[in-house]
């Protein structure tokens, strides 16, 4: 298989992913494919909305796992943090009241 570069779009993606439950073939055909063909035709930017998925109640250790398995799976992918960043905001269980 022969990958070409291709010049990138002056377009933006801004793309964020929750990290509940374990990754699956669902994140990567829905999304994530997508991700990597994106960060080589646009100026992208990816994240793991690990507050986002605070709206139910969860133990914050899990919560904590699971945010850098997600992280770990969005490499895995083929996302190029050098090309695409991607980031997330771990939380720390001492600062939580």
């Amino acid at each position: 298989m022969t990958t070409t570069k291709r010049a990138k779009s002056t377009k933006t993606v801004l793309s964020g992913i929750q990290p509940t439950g374990a990754p699956h073939l669902g994140n990567y055909l829905g999304a994530l494919r997508w991700w990597v063909d994106f960060q080589d035709r646009y100026d992208a930017f990816y994240c793991v909305v690990d507050l986002h998925a605070l709206t139910v109640p969860g133990d914050p250790e899990e919560l904590s796992r699971a945010t850098l398995t997600m992280a770990t799976f969005l490499l895995a992918c083929g996302l190029d943090r050098r090309v695409a960043p991607c980031s997330y905001r771990a939380m720390s269980t001492s600062t939580r009241s």
